[in-house]
């Protein structure tokens, strides 16, 4: 889960596939997009993608009526996604540990500023 695979030939250079492969990316279907985790495969046919039935479902909008084939967009997520992607993630122990971890964060955060205004 959390993983989508291309055919290697999909980017050219072999640097380029080295330098993406491992990272996470933008996939986009219409107005639905997902995030995953890109690898690339030499035995996959150039017109197919292989991507986990999750997201399948996540990019047709989770309706009854699945289209057969979708048209993707995938690119490398930017940087201020990837700090919303633990929250999103497929995986249900990502998102638990996301949310403890912001919510740490937030009463640190607190805690500081707590601390700052009644020491004044």
């Amino acid at each position: 889960m959390g993983w989508i695979v291309v055919r290697h030939s999909h980017l050219s250079s072999k640097s380029d596939r080295r330098a993406t492969h491992g990272h996470w990316v933008a996939i986009t279907s219409g107005k639905h997009r997902i995030y995953r985790i890109i690898r690339y495969s030499v035995n996959l046919p150039a017109d197919k993608v292989v991507v986990d039935w999750a997201g399948w479902i996540d990019l047709q909008g989770r309706t009854e009526d699945e289209q057969p084939e979708l048209d993707l967009t995938i690119r490398r997520a930017k940087f201020w996604e990837l700090a919303v992607i633990p929250f999103k993630h497929i995986d249900p122990g990502y998102r638990l540990s996301a949310w403890l971890g912001g919510i740490s964060l937030a009463l640190g955060v607190l805690s500081l500023v707590l601390s700052i205004v009644l020491s004044s």
